[in-house]
């Protein structure tokens, strides 16, 4: 119920875990993503960007998915992301 109320001002789609094993696989295989940010980030196939909290997203090559973020998670980052 609670996370109705909270999809609901939202424009939103659920797309089942099995729409994406095959392309999480890949994501984790060739850039040594964490699984459960795998299944959001083949989620997101399209996307232009993510907002997150979750440094683990900077693993991913900027042309595939831009990333905002705030400002203390920023250094961390640039760290992870690929040149």
């Amino acid at each position: 119920m609670r996370y109705e109320a909270l999809l609901s001002p939202v424009n939103h789609l659920p797309i089942p875990v099995r729409r994406v094993t095959a392309d999480a696989r890949v994501l984790m295989t060739d850039f040594g993503i964490a699984s459960y940010d795998a299944v959001h980030a083949a989620s997101a196939a399209g996307a232009e960007a993510i907002v997150t909290l979750d440094t683990g997203f900077a693993l991913l090559p900027s042309a595939q998915l831009a990333i905002y973020t705030d400002r203390s998670r920023l250094a961390s980052c640039r760290d992870k992301r690929p040149r």
